[in-house]
């Protein structure tokens, strides 16, 4: 019997692959090794495969690909089902850059590095890997593993365009074949694409790439891309007539009109990329309209009626937005769509009706504080609208809220938790607490995060400036293995004196005030008011057909109450398991306030794993 990791051995040299990977890693937990003293790469990898490190050959390179489950930190696809379109988008671009090959997409769990490396009994013409900060330690160990059976890896996306001597430092230090190793820096356009194609094919890989167009006409519907297997929730037993409709039947499909942003928000990365690489770029509203189209050729169903939008501020589009949203009512696409839009949003009414016929259903809003100090030190745009109309913030808010609501449009509201006027008195008065009042007494969602410093963004230029960053300097292996924290969900820089300096503080903060809003009478009651409005307010289906009235209406209801699983979220991060400390265990045994410490002790044990030996 031939071993199965030997038929490499037979594939004649030179000969070129007739597919290509696409993968966009998972997110694993590296914190509990900070400061360990743990050998990069080798001490990782071992970490992440549960073998002892050794030197990877062609014999045994699989196993090293194969990373834990259990390390896995929970992220957000983990409870929505939202794919992330960057992938999509650039295996569409590289199908036509290459139609002579197929595309798969792996993310080394609902698709392996194994499972399609041996069901194509060759090994890929190039990996591509597209990799946000969260996800490019993952996305490191695994080209280094690709590098030493010299399989090319091309990496890009937003921790790479930003951070691009990462890429260096942990990935080309340690390849053997450091030429087998490229960046793409900005976008992955056709031209960008075409050439690396082109090169890898004839002289080789170039170290560096230059993309600049960020959104393209034509992206999509590629028949060669295998697309990941769909994202299964497990729904569990259950006598609710709803959840036995949508379990394993729903999906929600991600697509982008345009992007770019002129914002410069201290706290997002995407305010340090220079004016041109952020200049905003559109689809063709018929493009964009095909699409939707080319998704729904089999009719309008569960899995095909539901859509996320993903420009950074749909507000941002437009004539070109006018022209979309046109488009899918004169086309009568029937679809239920989320976008995000910034609070200005309410002050164009007329778009706003416009955007609801269209098929808008909730809007994720970053409203950040409801402090105008705090909007004022993040930069946050909307400060000079809220200061001209003489209102408080949350009186601001909660007036602008109201015209979105009255439209049958559900809200999502993004808030930062561990901003400098943010305050902790004790585990019942805190600001979250005064954020989950806002937000239940309103009927709104809540996405709850704590103040990170995003590699790349003016937050972590400062933190580096003044030495303010938690964990290590750019380059260290700590450094490396915090960027698993990037995902919002605790801070990783220096706090101020009225969150008593404690990044237990602001994840508590940021936890409590979920658990407070998502109680079930406060989320059937949001979801109910929501339903009401929604029924009044008509999508142009809507005002067609009672059934797609009805559909919508219900549909509003789901994704209001859809937002609980916020807490749930935030509850698998912060509680500790067989595996790894959770965010509150560890953050507790860091602590240097006895105060704070011992007041948290109590409520930290319950977040125990009392199954560790």
């Amino acid at each position: 019997m031939v071993h199965p990791f030997r038929i490499y051995l037979s594939i004649p040299h030179g000969k070129m692959s007739s597919y290509h990977i696409l993968y966009n890693p998972l997110q694993y937990n590296f914190m509990d090794h900070l400061s360990s003293g743990i050998i990069y790469p080798e001490g990782l990898l071992g970490y992440l495969t549960r073998q002892k490190a050794s030197v990877v050959n062609e014999h045994n390179y699989l196993s090293y690909l194969n990373f834990d489950s259990s390390k896995e930190r929970a992220n957000r696809i983990n409870f929505f089902p939202y794919e992330n379109y960057g992938s999509y988008y650039i295996a569409n671009q590289i199908c036509a850059a290459d139609p002579s090959s197929r595309v798969i997409l792996a993310d080394g769990k609902r698709r392996t590095f194994k499972e399609i490396i041996l069901s194509e009994r060759s090994k890929p013409g190039i990996v591509f890997i597209t990799c946000m900060s969260t996800n490019f330690p993952a996305a490191a160990l695994a080209a280094i593993v690709l590098n030493r059976v010299n399989i090319p890896v091309v990496l890009g996306g937003v921790h790479v365009s930003l951070q691009p001597d990462d890429v260096d430092t942990f990935i080309r230090k340690y390849a053997k074949n450091s030429r087998l190793v490229s960046t793409v820096i900005g976008a992955g356009d056709s031209g960008t694409l075409k050439r690396i194609i082109n090169d890898w094919r004839t002289n080789g890989l170039m170290n560096v790439y230059m993309g600049g167009k960020t959104i393209e006409d034509g992206v999509w519907g590629c028949s060669d891309v295998k697309e990941l297997p769909p994202i299964r929730k497990k729904m569990g037993l259950t006598l609710n007539p709803i959840k036995l409709l949508l379990a394993g039947k729903t999906r929600v499909n991600v697509t982008t009109p345009y992007v770019g942003c002129p914002h410069s928000c201290k706290f997002c990365s995407i305010a340090s990329l220079p004016m041109l690489r952020r200049k905003f770029h559109a689809r063709s509203p018929k493009d964009f309209v095909e699409e939707i189209r080319e998704v729904q050729k089999d009719g309008v169903k569960l899995r095909t009626r539901y859509f996320f939008f993903y420009p950074d501020n749909i507000l941002l589009g437009g004539k070109t937005l006018d022209g979309i949203l046109d488009n899918i009512i004169r086309s009568r696409v029937t679809m239920n769509f989320t976008t995000q839009v910034s609070i200005e949003i309410a002050h164009n009414e007329e778009l706003l009706a416009k955007l609801r016929r269209a098929g808008a259903s909730c809007f994720f809003i970053g409203f950040e504080s409801l402090d105008i100090r705090n909007l004022k030190h993040i930069g946050k745009g909307v400060v000079p609208l809220i200061e001209h109309s003489g209102l408080g913030v949350s009186e601001y808010y909660a007036r602008a809220v109201k015209k979105i609501q009255d439209q049958g449009i559900a809200i999502l509201g993004a808030f930062i938790l561990g901003l400098p006027f943010d305050r902790f008195d004790s585990l019942s008065d805190h600001t979250g607490k005064e954020i989950a009042e806002f937000c239940r007494s309103n009927n709104i969602g809540l996405q709850s995060t704590c103040i990170t410093a995003l590699p790349g963004s003016p937050n972590y230029v400062e933190s580096q400036e003044r030495g303010t960053y938690l964990y290590g300097e750019p380059g260290s292996v700590d450094y490396f293995l915090s960027l698993s924290a990037t995902d919002l969900m605790e801070s990783n820089i220096e706090l101020h004196s009225l969150v008593h300096g404690s990044p237990l503080v602001t994840a508590y903060m940021a936890y409590d005030c979920l658990v407070q809003l998502y109680s079930k009478r406060n989320s059937r009651a949001a979801s109910y008011f929501m339903a009401d409005k929604a029924w009044k307010a008509r999508t142009y289906s809507g005002s067609l057909s009672f059934w797609e009235r009805l559909i919508d209406t219900a549909s509003t209801f789901g994704i209001q109450r859809a937002m609980g699983a916020y807490v749930r979220f935030y509850d698998s991060l912060v509680r500790s398991r067989r595996g790894y400390k959770g965010i509150f265990e560890r953050l507790w045994e860091q602590e240097r306030d006895p105060e704070i410490k011992n007041q948290f002790a109590d409520f930290v044990s319950s977040f125990r794993d009392i199954s560790q030996p």
